[in-house]
């Protein structure tokens, strides 16, 4: 369901409960935004690509892009340099139609593509492409790319999937190549997503299976010396295949995590975890439908999620038990503008988002164009 703009911030008390039982909110309250409240502020888009993915930022002035395609074909990465995006070169003859990309620094940066061997290292003054040690096709397991992610201290992660066939690969970046790793996942596990913060913090999460043949979603965090099981509640009443959206790590004890249905944007849950066996849940208001909400934590233990709307786009903050709910600028009222990647440059307060503005255009076989969007939060 999509969101009209609003005009001003929107309060929903949301008591925080532990355990098994996530909260569930059902009072909106208005309240008036102080003077002095953040804002999010439009960034003008010089580059000319209709939608922009993934963000990852080193800091406030080093970051990269990734664009969202429909069809095979060339691939375009994008730099940010704290004003402005522009086109970052990528290995030669590198296509598909995914891309994926990671940053220990500006002389360490992983891409992957669902091509064959369609992984390529940057080091800093050149590309060189990586082989995948993996068969990424072969009848009928078809394993692309899900998730890719680095630490600043250069560890840098992987995982491949065939969510069709459930079969994955996780592999690890060792010396100047991907080794293929083992991770103590459930029975019948699937990995689908990685989070790195060094070598000492990383998860894999994905789906594993319940005696029905229902699938469920599991965690599991490495701290340095081992892998520990995180439990992921289970949606109390549902048998509908739940999936981790997304995982962020803030540190050794303390991570963010989103949950919902697989298939519809249902149950939607916010994970947080300070270093338990178990997440703690915190349901999202119930008048948001958000399924691939990317997260960012603020720097001061609270966390935003990127929504989308009409009008505007909108952002979820939760910090200490409360949702806020905070509008993006003012657009066009046919617009709708979608988040697709948002993250803290590190060391600041700085928030970035990224994503695109879906507007009528009489021009396209389906009535609608997109624009490219980056949002800042001041």
């Amino acid at each position: 369901m999509t969101r009209p703009p609003l005009s001003r911030r929107t309060v929903l008390a949301a008591g925080a409960v532990a355990g098994a039982a996530a909260s569930l909110p059902s009072v909106l309250r208005p309240g008036a935004a102080a003077a002095s409240a953040p804002s999010w502020r439009d960034v003008p888009v010089s580059v000319d690509v209709p939608r922009l993915g993934g963000l990852t930022l080193l800091g406030p002035n080093e970051g990269w892009v990734t664009t969202p395609q429909d069809k095979w074909g060339p691939l375009t990465l994008l730099r940010w340099n704290g004003r402005a995006l522009s086109r970052f070169p990528l290995p030669d003859g590198f296509a598909g139609g995914t891309l994926l990309v990671a940053a220990a620094s500006r002389r360490k940066l992983w891409v992957m593509t669902n091509a064959l061997n369609g992984s390529g290292y940057w080091n800093g003054s050149a590309w060189r492409h990586v082989d995948v040690p993996v068969q990424l096709s072969g009848f009928p397991v078809q394993l692309v790319p899900y998730s890719l992610s680095a630490g600043r201290d250069g560890t840098a992660w992987a995982v491949l999937a065939d969510v069709v066939n459930d079969k994955c690969a996780v592999l690890r970046w060792e010396g100047d190549a991907w080794l293929r790793t083992e991770v103590p996942m459930p029975p019948g596990a699937v990995a689908q997503h990685v989070a790195v913060r060094s070598r000492r913090d990383i998860w894999v999460a994905g789906y594993s299976f319940d005696a029905g043949r229902h699938r469920i979603p599991f965690t599991v965090h490495w701290n340095g010396r081992a892998w520990q099981d995180v439990t992921v509640p289970p949606v109390p009443g549902s048998s509908a295949p739940q999936a981790i959206r997304s995982v962020r790590p803030v540190s050794a004890g303390f991570a963010w995590a989103f949950r919902s249905n697989e298939t519809v944007g249902q149950n939607q849950t916010l994970l947080r975890w300070t270093g338990g066996g178990a997440w703690e849940e915190f349901r999202l208001p119930a008048d948001f439908n958000l399924p691939y909400a990317p997260l960012a934590e603020d720097g001061w233990d609270g966390v935003w999620i990127g929504a989308y709307g009409t009008g505007s786009s909108n952002y979820l903050h939760f910090k200490a038990g409360t949702w806020t709910v905070v509008p993006g600028p003012a657009r066009a009222a046919a617009d709708q503008p979608s988040i697709a990647g948002i993250a803290r440059a590190p060391g600041t307060r700085t928030i970035l988002a990224t994503g695109s503005i879906r507007h009528p255009d009489p021009q396209s076989p389906d009535g609608y164009g997109y624009e490219s969007l980056v949002e800042r939060l001041h």
